[in-house]
């Protein structure tokens, strides 16, 4: 008797281990994981990265990044435009891991044993109104959800480069408990041989790469 209550016991606590997990990985707000084209961000980079091999809306066009594995990161495009309503002249998929040491819990210290994985999607467009236009919708949808304004920050930045100049407007938004992070920003790139400038709007989802 003693043993089948033993049991059970091992069997609830379990149950209970389950549903702890799926409560966590349900706390990624539905609206980020749509913009981020229902992918389950709930996932290690690793799983994550299977589903994307798999899934057909995504194409791996390049196998090398900072020497690490192949099977490690993925690169990619895809035509698929998600939530973006504009028609982009490309778009630009890049699953990998990051070195920047993560600050998970508000308030707190950076802690150098703790880095990102990073999702991001880059969509090209040669008509800056567009991006800026798509940039504004997606603001609107993800500001709601952060109402504690302490937890979003500007990401505003200028740099001179050897082929381009660029110039990025943008919002950076932490979630804690569980930690992840939400950025999103457009970025202008003149070239600096006289062409055309084209202008990026870049999404990004990051947490704790485990």
């Amino acid at each position: 008797m003693l043993k089948i209550l033993f049991m059970l016991t091992i069997i609830a606590l379990t149950a209970i281990g389950q549903e702890t997990d799926t409560l966590k990985a349900s706390q990624v707000d539905a609206v980020i994981e749509n913009i981020f084209y229902n992918l389950p961000l709930e996932k290690s980079r690793l799983e994550l990265r299977e589903v994307m091999v798999n899934d057909k809306r995504f194409i791996s066009t390049d196998t090398t990044f900072n020497n690490f594995k192949p099977s490690t990161f993925f690169k990619g495009t895809t035509t698929d435009k998600g939530l973006i309503q504009s028609n982009p002249d490309s778009i630009q998929v890049m699953l990998i891991y990051g070195n920047a040491a993560l600050v998970t819990e508000k308030g707190g210290k950076e802690d150098t044993t703790k880095h990102p994985m990073i999702l991001e999607y880059q969509y090209y467009f040669s008509d800056q109104d567009r991006v800026k236009m798509e940039y504004r919708r997606l603001l609107k949808m993800i500001q709601p959800i952060y109402t504690d304004k302490s937890s979003i920050t500007e990401d505003k930045w200028e740099a001179e480069f050897s082929e381009s100049s660029e110039k990025c407007v943008g919002k950076i938004f932490d979630h804690y408990d569980p930690y992840y992070r939400v950025a999103i920003a457009y970025i202008t790139i003149k070239p600096t041989d006289g062409s055309k400038p084209f202008f990026v709007l870049d999404i990004a989802f990051s947490k704790e790469d485990k």
